[in-house]
């Protein structure tokens, strides 16, 4: 018999070994210890008393996370996580559970709902297109070995660029709230905004997050987001000074790209040119 529960009956402990165990020899390793499991739940705004727990016969089984934010008056869901443990797999457990998550959608009435799924994980996507949802775009995770900053043409003299806190970027003309999670503004709380402006119009920003060392040194930089203005006259120019400018070339640090859409060939061409690979694909669904 198959029962749910919402993760926030669960003690913490209880729910983040339950995630643990239902992404046990996943395809990715997304394992992580109980203290990042909490970051991770108020990072991303998952809501525990709408997430649940999966049983059968009263054996914990799996687990699916969901965040939700108003647009507008409009209500989005977010599937922030869905898996089975391993003894309980290939037995409709996935199938039952997108079901029953469908449920609470409508019952909470939400009008649209995104997710991500491993490009490579046919079966996962195959479940989620047999509960209505369909794929919109494709994510690139990006990584860089050693930084290459030549050949970005553009003239820094030409722009202005400024640095705010990252809910700044609601006050751009052509901002727009996207499908893609974890780039929501609600996502990063302790990120920044970079932002190239000529002729005193903006013409390129990028959201980022910015992860230091103990001493207080920049260990790391995140690309959320990137965009350019709807009217861009040059937007190899544009991406180029706000890139050039967001990865500080002079620092010795990591540097990620985080979930940046394909549709965005441009970006991406740019980026390879600056040393990054592709470590990673997901598709985008929508419902």
């Amino acid at each position: 018999m198959i029962t749910y529960k919402p993760l926030s009956e669960l003690p913490i402990k209880m729910a983040s070994d339950l995630w643990n165990l239902s992404f046990e020899n996943y395809s990715v390793d997304v394992s992580m210890p109980m203290d990042r499991f909490i970051d991770r739940v108020a990072n991303e705004g998952l809501s525990l008393t709408r997430s649940f727990a999966c049983y059968v016969d009263e054996a914990p089984a799996a687990i699916v996370m969901n965040g939700f934010r108003h647009v507008g008056e409009s209500l989005m869901a977010w599937n922030g996580g869905t898996a089975v443990a391993p003894a309980f797999r290939k037995r409709g457990i996935g199938k039952a559970l997108m079901q029953h998550n469908q449920a609470l959608y409508i019952a909470e009435g939400v009008k649209r709902a995104t997710l991500e799924a491993i490009s490579s994980n046919k079966s996962a996507i195959h479940l989620y297109e047999g509960q209505g949802y369909s794929v919109i775009d494709q994510l690139k995770l990006l990584s860089c070995k050693r930084l290459n900053p030549m050949g970005l043409v553009a003239d820094k003299q030409t722009y202005d660029i400024y640095r705010s806190p990252a809910a700044a970027a609601t006050a751009i003309p052509w901002y727009h709230v996207c499908d893609v999670w974890q780039a929501g503004l609600q996502s990063l709380k302790n990120g920044e905004c970079v932002f190239a402006t000529k002729d005193n119009k903006i013409v390129s920003y990028g959201l980022i997050r910015r992860v230091y060392d103990v001493d207080g040194s920049v260990k790391g930089i995140i690309l959320y987001r990137l965009e350019t203005a709807p009217d861009c006259v040059d937007e190899r120019a544009a991406l180029s000074v706000i890139l050039r400018e967001l990865w500080q070339p002079e620092l010795d640090c990591k540097r990620t790209v985080f979930n940046i859409p394909a549709s965005k060939p441009q970006q991406l061409n740019i980026l390879e040119e600056m040393g990054f690979s592709e470590t990673m694909e997901q598709v985008l669904m929508a419902n």
